[in-house]
């Protein structure tokens, strides 16, 4: 990264000395200006997506390594009021009949403490129920858990 940016660097230095040429090549050669500054544009996307995949699969390594301490994302896949003091987090797969009598289980706890029961959820679906990793994405309605009789099959 150091070596990149004396390189950068050392361009600038050479554009601003060289203000005049780089005047000229813009008007005598300006496809190559075009070709070179796209060429630039594609190595900046691809060093920003390199640079995504291995924050994403470090992620990925970091939450394998320890399943027992799951990233809780705030902000997503919540039931119940904001300021509660019950909180309730599950792993859940729509397809699974377990999941399924938990669900009634929390559904009998917010019907004793509505204002006080948060439930927040972090999808685990299996991978021989086939339709689970489709129902979590649209999760955030009650109803997927009330009614799955439509996803066994």
């Amino acid at each position: 990264m150091e070596t990149e940016r004396t390189r950068i660097a050392a361009l600038m230095e050479e554009l601003r000395v060289n203000t005049r040429d780089l005047i000229d090549l813009l008007f005598t050669e300006p496809e190559y200006i075009l070709e070179k500054m796209n060429e630039a544009a594609r190595t900046r996307d691809r060093l920003q997506q390199e640079r995504r995949a291995a924050q994403e699969n470090a992620e990925l390594m970091e939450r394998v390594s320890n399943p027992f301490r799951p990233r809780i994302e705030h902000s997503r896949n919540r039931i119940g009021s904001v300021n509660a003091d019950i909180r309730i987090y599950a792993f859940e797969d729509f397809q699974c009949p377990f999941t399924r009598k938990g669900w009634k289980s929390v559904q009998e706890v917010f019907e004793r403490f509505p204002q006080r029961v948060q439930f927040k959820v972090r999808h685990l679906p299996l991978d021989f129920h086939p339709v689970a990793a489709s129902a979590a994405r649209y999760f955030c309605n009650p109803l997927v858990f009330a009614d799955r009789s439509e996803l066994e099959g």
